[in-house]
């Protein structure tokens, strides 16, 4: 009988939540401006659509403002869009809830 059972290896699992966000170019400065319906967070950057430099921007921005290192954050999805799926590590998803929206300026 053929063995069915394959070799696999465990890895340690990080915890961390994800949002999503939608970045509008050719602002001046970078801040959340709104909330939508579907509860993605709309960012003004002031940088031009090039290739890796919004995801670059995207992230160094989030970790300045939430305090958290570059390496706990990850765009996931959407690398080449405006609509972004970006993972942040060891941040709950309330608290991280809670800091985003305090900066969204209305």
């Amino acid at each position: 009988m053929k063995n069915i059972f394959r070799k696999f290896t465990l890895h340690e699992g990080k915890r961390g939540s994800a949002i999503t966000i939608h970045v509008v170019h050719g602002a001046q400065g970078k801040r959340f401006t709104d909330v939508l319906e579907d509860g993605t967070l709309v960012l003004e950057m002031d940088v031009k659509e090039v290739a890796g430099k919004t995801n670059q921007t995207l992230i160094k921005y989030l970790a300045s403002t939430l305090n958290i290192g570059t390496d706990e954050i990850e765009v996931v999805a959407g690398k080449d869009g405006p609509d972004k799926l970006v993972s942040i590590l060891n941040e709950d998803a309330n608290s991280l809830n809670h800091k985003l929206l305090t900066l969204v300026e209305k």
